[in-house]
């Protein structure tokens, strides 16, 4: 009986540890509409919130908080950017206080949780556009070569063969 109670508790373990643990504490219950669909029509979606993800375009430091220029792209299930996909349109994310400048820098992939608070026109090539401002609430840096890495070959599946 303590041995079937061990291994129970051992396969309960196992299991536990494959199991993501949640990257952000306050994920909308709603899938988030993209950057530019917001910029479609920013006032109707103040106060939204949003889990978006993308590319760090520019970094910019006030007395108090930070801005941070980012071209969104959709997330997968785990909340990480999708490079290959198209782009789903720029926002600025606002940040209070400071972010290490080192690390926060283009090029650099991240994933933010927020609210959409405002709107800024700015120039993109020729043209003038509306970009969405985000006060952000959590904000996870993905190591620089999170998209590079070979992903492991392991799979683990459960499931019954048989035969006549």
């Amino acid at each position: 009986m303590k041995r079937r109670t061990a291994l129970t508790c051992l396969v309960a373990l196992a299991l536990a540890g494959c199991v993501p643990t949640p990257l952000f504490r306050d994920v909308p219950a709603e899938p988030s509409p993209s950057p530019r669909a917001v910029a479609a029509d920013i006032q109707a979606q103040m106060e939204r919130s949003v889990l978006w993800g993308g590319m760090v375009i520019a970094l910019t430091e006030y007395a108090g908080y930070v801005e941070i220029e980012v071209l969104g792209f959709p997330t997968d299930p785990q909340a990480r950017p999708i490079p290959q996909a198209r782009d789903g349109g720029r926002f600025i994310a606002i940040r209070a206080g400071r972010v290490d400048p080192n690390e926060v820098v283009p090029g650099r992939f991240l994933t933010l949780t927020g609210r959409i608070t405002g709107e800024r026109e700015m120039p993109l090539g020729e043209q003038r556009v509306l970009l969405p401002e985000v006060d952000t609430r959590e904000i996870h840096l993905w190591p620089r070569d999170w998209n590079t890495r070979e992903r492991p070959r392991i799979s683990v599946g459960i499931g019954v063969r048989g035969g006549f």
